[in-house]
């Protein structure tokens, strides 16, 4: 891992610790009533990828759907500098649980997906998952070569509300990229921004 690297990490998880020290020490608004039933999220992500090797920038979106003051579905898109001269794509239908409906609340939330990875890297730049799946270049020559497999996500974060609309998310996710009986894992550590466009109870009012 390059010194850049590094630094990026610390950084990430300096921020994943500091939003709810953070969100304590704010006098949030007057509560809402506990009336609030369902509601549209959208939702913006950045942060960093990583699979066994150096890490990358990850960056994406997502738009929900709360059926229950404590469980949401929603529907993901993440781009990720997988590895050297590679990018991963990935679309998920995840959903979402949390332990309270409102201030700060960790959650956990799973689902599946796509996964899709296009290249012109050469196998001995690539994870060994892809590597045995790739077609040898002529020497001199550059081929671009896609694959796209199923994925299954598992992950975990920090809901914080920062106002009856706003909410931050640090979480961490776990992707697990599947073909032929064998995987590949890579994580995603992200902060993630949500607009709720319904109000929402910033703290319980009873």
């Amino acid at each position: 891992m390059t010194p850049r690297h590094r630094t990026c990490v610390l950084a990430l998880l300096f921020a994943i610790l500091a939003v709810p020290a953070s969100a304590q020490r704010q006098v949030p608004p007057p509560p809402l009533p506990d009336d609030w039933s369902h509601g549209t999220v959208l939702t913006a992500l950045g942060g960093i990828g990583t699979d066994t090797s150096d890490p990358g920038l990850a960056a994406g979106g997502a738009i929900g759907w709360e059926l229950a003051p404590r469980v949401a579905i929603e529907g993901s898109a993440l781009w990720l500098d997988d590895a050297a001269g590679a990018d991963g794509f990935n679309a998920a239908l995840k959903v979402r649980a949390g332990l309270r409906e409102a201030g700060v609340s960790p959650f956990v939330e799973g689902g599946v997906g796509l996964y899709h990875v296009s290249t012109t890297a050469g196998p001995e730049t690539m994870p060994g998952f892809y590597s045995r799946r790739m077609v040898t270049a002529a020497k001199g020559a550059t081929v671009t070569q896609s694959f796209t497999d199923p994925s299954f996500h598992i992950g975990a974060g920090i809901n914080v509300f920062m106002s009856r609309h706003i909410a931050l998310q640090p979480a961490v996710e776990a992707i697990i990229v599947t073909a032929d009986s064998q995987s590949y894992t890579l994580t995603a550590f992200t902060i993630r921004v949500a607009y709720h466009f319904e109000d929402h109870p910033v703290t319980r009012s009873r």
